[in-house]
């Protein structure tokens, strides 16, 4: 009985292995991504930062 891998399977088996840790990588860039926005979002304004302020008796109409 033949024991060899055939080369085609080995090609296969090395492709699935690239695929999966460059579905890791996207995942995982995807989460620094993510909290980076996020950080960049929550981030406080300036103290200098001109402010409108809006009277509570004005509703806009």
């Amino acid at each position: 009985m033949d024991k060899r891998q055939k080369r085609s399977e080995l090609v296969y088996a090395l492709g699935f292995l690239l695929m999966l840790i460059a579905l890791v990588g996207a995942f995982l860039y995807g989460v620094k991504v993510g909290a980076d926005k996020t950080e960049e979002r929550l981030k406080p304004a300036p103290a200098n930062a001109a402010v409108r302020s809006v009277p509570a008796s004005d509703n806009g109409s």
